[in-house]
């Protein structure tokens, strides 16, 4: 089994734009518990079933696990990008077509970190909504949006990355 090629990728704007707003949405995951914190009840909601309605609750330090969690992504997943040559891909990777699809693999990989953080955040922000009783349930439409936020830019970057593949 040949291995493959490594190649230094530069980052283009876009990708710099979507490291950028991670980050701020990062910042944002953990500036919102840690500004309620003091004033979120000793219980709160911490999990919503398909429907949006409260099915769990939990101490309120429970807050942190979202932000926790996306660091861990965030830190993860910017180490992984630095290695293209190890991630999954759908095509065969040759020296001809890395560059490409490596640009398009670390590009699908900023995105989805980008959304993730987004909708942890929003996540984060109901939460303290519900528990303060500014809002009773998530959106009917909140499961919908997320599947549709994310599935929306992998089926985006996996037909590139078959057309990137034909471009030969």
């Amino acid at each position: 089994m040949n291995p493959r090629p490594k190649v230094k990728l530069e980052l283009s704007p876009a990708d710099k734009a979507f490291e950028v707003v991670s980050f701020v949405l990062l910042l944002l995951l953990w500036v919102l518990p840690v500004s309620y914190y003091s004033c979120l009840p000793q219980i709160i909601p911490i999990h919503f079933n398909a429907a949006g309605k409260v099915d769990g609750y939990g101490i309120k330090a429970t807050i942190f696990l979202l932000p926790a969690i996306g660091l861990a992504l965030f830190a993860g997943l910017k180490v992984l990008n630095r290695f293209p040559q190890i991630h999954n891909y759908a095509v065969k990777i040759t020296p001809e077509n890395a560059l490409k699809q490596y640009t398009n693999s670390t590009r699908l990989v900023r995105v989805i970190n980008m959304i993730v953080l987004f909708i942890f955040a929003l996540i984060v922000f109901e939460i303290i909504q519900t528990a303060s009783g500014k809002s009773s349930a998530l959106s009917i439409w909140f499961l919908a949006f997320t599947l549709l936020l994310i599935l929306v830019p992998v089926t985006f970057f996996t037909v590139k990355s078959f057309s990137l593949n034909r471009d030969k």
